[in-house]
């Protein structure tokens, strides 16, 4: 599962064909002698001392670096179907693929959940289209994991990791029970969220001394082990292979030990935030909210004595990421979960194998070994091994910056914090998926991709649609923006993203100068050098109820992605549509299959509403809380000066740069003149000054 599409770094358009890592040794530790690792295809085919290099092999030069083999990790929450807005397979994977990571298990609380064949073919083509990495899905215990009616195990079981409702705990003993005897039927694991929802009480943070001090609603530990101990005792009664997701407390620890000691097929997992922090560290904030939460020093301790004596099997990082929106409320209403696939290695080496805790060798064990071992994974770091491996300088050291994360979620306890231990390069089924050297940096705004045109077509007598298919990672809002390159010819404005979906990038453009014209004569098949990520894009709120969308003539475009997230949040509004004439009109029919009411003017008259956009809203009596805008000039400076409810605006059509030519195009503002590619496109409504 290895999609071009969602690569993160394109070496080359095919994977090479033999790979020769020189001078890599196999652990940390002083004195260890190096070897070479020569990967053909997608299998470590020689381990020596030294080898040749070849003239069709890429080489890598390893002196320094630890080789490790690829990290597992069996609990991943990559958000798609349903909830882009806050991930998707291709930014979760390429953040995985930054962290070590070749092979990543990912979470059924999706939409539609992966119920069902039907609905799982929907995720597994998904992954397809956009995982650099290996990503294996759970599908549900129960479906709409509503924790009643079980799904198929026999139909779903050759295509999944395992079965969990994770995110839910199956509250019925008698489901639970008959879910157990059908997963063991399968051979497959049963990954078991345990809480038992009587118990929480409205709770959202540890029932300890940090939430009794500042008044904050606790989860008592109960919830989680009162779950696990009846889950290990039906394990104990179907021969089921059970797995436990995040454990936080002692008394899970402690039943869990005693489950193996008594022969119960049962493993399990913790965090490694639960490994670092307590209750104790925590403040008043939403990176420190996750589910279970941060629980007492005696718990931390116990933990890890769990990760020390083998208790615990695996380290996971229940990557759950947000949206910022989301995650700013404040412990009491900000959403549960935290991010940590770009984290955990350096994390664990920082905590708990430099101060002597565990050794490297566990370290592995826990993170790549034993995570391979339960869920039947391939990889490793042996000749004939799949070539699943990273390379990485425990040297460096480094304060975490959320800002650079790959990821779309930015909300981590470890932000702010020394760690040691960089990824420099990621090798997932003898591809090279992650190296260093392209990670983005601070301060750096965008990328230099080459797309390929899949088709061109006119949509209105002056106005055509592009498909595109290339790197998308870059593409974090809707309301980026593009500079496509046409050699020879200058483009007289960036074009906004109309739509980034699954590896695919669609433009709508006016001809309107000679470098437009170029790109209408495009075919499916031709090779354009484009620079990605550019701008900060619409901020796309969760709390809406009714909001207004407004585009102008092309200025429509950007909209569309933001209708469509939106859309998967459930929130629907309206989207007030201002042309010139009815052949004119763009996306109106897009809008109203995405479940959002449509008003539209056109100046002529010819078409809805006659005059402008405004006149529009004002005709149909829309009502909404916040508004967003994007087209020319004078209509956005209408739209401002006549709407008296909050919004952002795209200030997309002022910009005049050509590819790679800074216009200094800039608009004065409250906080005085600011460049519009450089600080917006979007500002909210009240921060310009018109004149």
């Amino acid at each position: 599962m290895f999609a071009k599409s969602g690569r993160f770094v394109i070496f080359a358009t095919e994977m090479a064909n033999k790979i020769l890592i020189k001078n890599a040794t196999f652990s940390p530790d002083a004195g260890e002698r190096p070897k070479d690792i020569l990967v053909e295809g997608n299998i470590i085919k020689k381990i020596a001392p030294s080898l040749p290099a070849e003239n069709d092999c890429e080489v890598i030069e390893a002196s320094g670096l630890t080789v490790i083999p690829g990290l597992v990790d069996v609990h991943v929450h990559l958000r798609e179907p349903g909830f882009s807005y806050k991930e998707t397979i291709a930014t979760g994977t390429q953040a995985a693929a930054a962290g070590a990571f070749t092979t990543v298990c990912a979470m059924p609380n999706l939409n539609p959940a992966p119920d069902s064949l039907p609905h799982l073919k929907k995720q597994l083509d998904m992954i397809k289209q956009q995982a650099c990495i290996e990503v294996l899905p759970y599908a549900t215990i129960t479906h709409g994991r509503k924790g009643c009616e079980l799904v198929d195990y026999k139909e779903l079981s050759p295509f999944v990791a395992g079965f969990s409702d994770d995110g839910s705990g199956v509250q019925d003993d008698d489901v639970m029970l008959r879910a157990m005897e059908g997963v063991m039927q399968t051979g497959k694991v049963l990954a078991a969220h345990c809480e038992v929802n009587d118990l929480l009480r409205g709770g959202y943070i540890h029932d300890g001394e940090y939430a009794a001090a500042h008044g904050h609603k606790g989860i008592c530990s109960e919830s989680e082990w009162r779950e696990i101990q009846r889950d290990i005792e039906l394990a104990e009664r179907t021969g089921c292979r059970l797995h436990i997701c995040h454990i936080s407390t002692a008394e899970s620890v402690d039943l869990i030990r005693r489950g193996k000691a008594r022969g119960v097929k049962v493993t399990c997992e913790t965090a490694p935030h639960y490994l670092v922090f307590c209750d104790e560290d925590m403040q008043e904030d939403g990176r420190f909210k996750m589910n279970p939460p941060l629980r007492s020093a005696a718990d931390k301790e116990a933990l890890i004595a769990g990760v020390a004596d083998g208790t615990i099997d695996v380290i996971a990082t229940d990557h759950a990421p947000h949206s910022e929106e989301e995650k700013s409320r404040g412990l009491a209403k900000s959403a549960m979960g935290v991010v940590g696939l770009e984290t955990s290695l350096a994390a664990i080496y920082t905590h708990l194998v430099k101060p002597g805790v565990i050794s490297f060798e566990r370290m592995l064990e826990l993170m790549a070994t034993t995570p391979r071992e339960i869920f039947g994974i391939q990889g490793g770091l042996k000749e004939g091994d799949r070539a699943d491996l990273a390379l990485v300088n425990f040297d460096a050291q480094f304060v975490v910056d959320s800002a650079d994360f790959l990821s779309k979620g930015k909300s981590s306890p470890f932000t702010g914090t020394k760690l040691q231990g960089k990824v420099v390069t990621t090798i997932a089924g003898g591809k090279i998926v992650y190296a260093s050297g392209s990670r983005k940096s601070a301060g750096e705004r965008h990328k230099e991709h080459n797309f390929t045109v899949v088709s061109n077509d006119r949509v209105t007598i002056k106005t055509w649609r592009m498909v595109l298919k290339g790197d998308t990672s870059e593409f974090t809002a809707p309301g980026q923006f593009v500079e496509v390159a046409v050699p020879g010819k200058y483009l007289r404005r960036p074009i906004s993203v109309c739509e980034c979906m699954n590896g695919e990038l669609t433009l709508l453009y006016d001809v309107v100068g000679e470098g437009t014209e170029v790109m209408s004569q495009m075919q499916p098949g031709t090779v354009v050098n484009i620079l990605t990520g550019l701008g900060n894009g619409f901020n796309v709120k969760s709390n809406l109820t009714t909001p207004l969308l407004i585009g102008g003539g092309i200025g429509t475009a950007p909209l569309l992605q933001l209708a469509r997230e939106l859309s998967d949040r459930c929130i629907f509004g309206t989207v007030a549509l201002g042309f010139s004439s009815k052949q004119d009109i763009l996306l109106e029919k897009e809008f109203t299959k995405l479940g959002h009411r449509v008003v539209v003017s056109t100046v002529d008259g010819s078409y809805g509403t006659k005059g402008f956009v405004t006149d529009a809203i004002r005709e149909n009596n829309v009502n909404f809380d916040y508004f967003y805008a994007c087209g020319p000039l004078p209509m956005l400076r209408a739209v401002c000066e006549g709407l008296d409810k909050p919004g952002e605006i795209s200030l997309e059509a002022r910009m005049a740069c050509g590819f790679g030519i800074c216009m200094c195009c800039a608009m004065e503002t409250k906080n005085g003149m600011k460049g519009i590619c450089k600080a917006g496109p979007v500002f909210p409504k009240d921060e310009i000054i018109w004149k």
